[in-house]
């Protein structure tokens, strides 16, 4: 499933497919890294922790008698989470980060991986026997992209990215210091609560939305977590119905009940020359000029 998802390196990350739209790492792809990433590593043992790149951080983890390499990266243009088969060397000389983080996690086990929200927010929480745990915090937002190490009370032990006052006076990530997560959106509705689909079907019947671009913007303007691409997705299938309210209201469904239940049907999208441009945990009407194949 997802773990096929970026096989693709950075150099393929980089590229648009021919209809020129970049396959996102967006909200609900990382909701869809999650759900794997609770099948395949809650209960491993965390063995290695690696940081290659200031910007890139690799545990490896064991579990049920297989190994996986899960990447964490913070670079600005290629911020995401997943598992990767590629292996990567270490650092001459760790990090204080990486030394933190081996020093907190290695030879623990995993005992929870969630989402916050809808956010690209990623908590990896591991313990030991006679040891409190500690989380890791994979912050997956562009260029202010981040991951913190906190303990069992939610304090700072380090991070990839120190933020001091001058930085962001409204945020600081010092050692030390309380985590507090980016600002939510607290006024946006979580497209996986039941009946939520009522109000962007509301807004179409009363404000008579025709375009892509109109019915696209409301959709983000109501949702937590809906990314351009997700948004235009739904907007296109729902135009492209005779009904405009029940072509959207049957998008909606037929993306948001398969992902509330966890059962994404990821699809890698290829160039004609087979060069992976990357993937989506569905297929999308978006990328016709694609090949998609099957994520696993």
């Amino acid at each position: 499933m997802v773990r096929y998802l970026f096989l693709q390196e950075e150099s393929a990350s980089e590229n648009m497919n021919p209809t020129g739209k970049k396959i996102p790492y967006d909200s609900i792809t990382m909701n869809a890294v999650t759900v794997e990433l609770n099948q395949l590593l809650i209960g491993g043992q965390i063995q290695d922790v690696r940081q290659p790149f200031p910007h890139q951080l690799v545990l490896t983890i064991r579990n049920r008698d297989k190994t996986n390499h899960l990447l964490i990266d913070t670079s600005a243009q290629f911020a995401r989470v997943h598992l990767t088969s590629t292996k990567r060397s270490n650092a001459p000389v760790p990090s204080a980060f990486c030394t933190a983080v081996r020093r907190h996690m290695e030879n623990r086990r995993i005992t929870s991986i969630s989402q916050l929200g809808l956010d690209r927010i990623l908590h990896i929480t591991a313990a030991g026997l006679d040891e409190a745990p500690t989380t890791l915090i994979a912050e997956i937002m562009g260029k202010h992209s981040n991951v913190v190490l906190t303990d069992c009370d939610g304090r700072i032990i380090d991070a990839a990215h120190r933020v001091t006052h001058r930085i962001n006076r409204h945020r600081e990530i010092l050692p030390g210091g309380k985590y507090m997560p980016p600002p939510a959106q607290d006024d946006r509705v979580s497209p996986f609560v039941s009946g939520s689909d009522r109000h962007i079907l509301r807004e179409l019947a009363e404000s008579h939305l025709t375009s892509l671009a109109e019915i696209s913007s409301a959709l983000q303007q109501i949702y937590e977590g809906m990314s351009p691409f997700l948004a235009n997705e739904i907007a296109a299938r729902g135009l492209a119905a005779a009904d405009v309210v029940q072509g959207v209201g049957n998008a909606w469904n037929a993306i948001f009940r398969p992902a509330s239940a966890g059962t994404y049907k990821s699809v890698i999208y290829r160039d004609s020359d087979g060069l992976a441009l990357g993937a989506y945990p569905f297929a999308s009407i978006q990328l016709t000029e694609t090949t998609g194949e099957p994520a696993g």
